[in-house]
């Protein structure tokens, strides 16, 4: 056994109720063993190991100072979260959701003490992370708030990429939560990630925000303000175009015209991308101190627990957490 000082990527376990196990289980192969490190619970991950009948080498590491001396680059690290219940696939529960958030929690203070620089996220459900964090609001936000920055949700994919000015809130606040400079900074952090990635020509598309683009302002203003920040954006030598209506805008994402969209909010943007990639795409955090990850799907409970779970979008989110370190 090798000595190694800390894992390049970090893994959460997600909400041990979902699929989050069992795809983390099926999509971190052999080769990724070395540099990965799972954040979960031993009874969760040995539940699933059994009941999905997948017979591989499972190392538990039970403290985050113990990592160095005990890691084992030849078996699947998983740092051990206590858990003293009952594991039940597709079942909403608060305990559930306080492994979910424990499980991110520890990520966090692992980055933050410089341990780790990529963060792969396995899905949580909200609505049992809310039971014990009635302010959680999702990955994206939580994150934001605890590196105090402006991120943007990017979902990527080789069919498309989108990303989103607002993320999880209701329809009828979009419009009060949209601003110049919060279209201007998910230009801006999407232009970076297409820079960083090397892509040396294309443009980004920004959608509106009303049907047809507000028809000259007959129906609502929104545009005028979203032009705005599009041509600041062009000052600082970014290329960007819009705003173009969002039912014949996301069309020309099958001959790839754009490089990239901005949506101005979740399923304006989602529905496109679940469209073309489903199971296949990413879900980026833009804007922090660090690389995170996440698959594009969430928990699904009604087929958590039953070995048919598709770890495609895992196998992806690795693929390119070890393509950016």
């Amino acid at each position: 056994m090798r000595a190694v000082k800390f894992p390049k990527v970090l893994i959460t376990g997600g909400d041990p109720h979902g699929i989050g196990p069992e795809v983390i289980l099926k999509g971190v192969h052999a080769k990724y063993y070395s540099d990965c490190l799972v954040v979960a619970s031993e009874k969760v991950f040995t539940y699933y190991q059994r009941r999905l009948s997948l017979s591989f080498p499972i190392h538990y590491i039970k403290s985050i100072e113990s990592i160095p001396a005990s890691f084992n680059p030849k078996a699947l690290n998983v740092l051990d979260l206590p858990y003293d219940h009952l594991v039940q696939p597709g079942l909403l529960s608060e305990k559930a959701g306080d492994l979910a958030l424990r499980s991110l929690d520890t990520a966090i203070k692992m980055i933050r003490e410089g341990l780790s620089h990529t963060l792969i996220t396995g899905p949580l459900n909200k609505e049992a992370v809310m039971l014990c964090e009635p302010s959680f609001m999702g990955h994206t936000e939580y994150l934001s708030e605890a590196f105090n920055t402006d991120v943007t949700m990017l979902m990527a994919s080789e069919a498309i990429k989108v990303a989103l000015v607002t993320t999880h809130i209701a329809l009828q606040n979009v419009s009060k939560h949209l601003s110049k400079d919060q279209i201007l900074k998910t230009i801006r952090n999407s232009w970076q990630f297409l820079v960083d990635g090397g892509v040396k020509e294309g443009c980004i598309a920004v959608a509106a925000l009303n049907p047809h683009a507000g028809e000259g302002g007959h129906f609502g203003s929104e545009e005028s303000m979203i032009q705005k920040a599009i041509i600041k954006a062009r000052q600082m030598g970014i290329r960007v175009k819009g705003p173009y209506p969002a039912d014949t805008l996301f069309c020309e994402a099958h001959n790839k015209k754009y490089a990239l969209y901005v949506a101005m909010y979740h399923d304006q943007g989602l529905i496109p991308f679940k469209l073309l990639s489903f199971g296949k795409g990413l879900n980026l955090t833009l804007g922090l101190p660090f690389k995170r990850i996440s698959v594009d799907h969430g928990t699904a409970f009604d087929i958590a627990g039953q070995g048919s779970a598709n770890p495609e979008s895992m196998m992806e989110a690795l693929d390119l957490a070890f393509l950016l370190i």
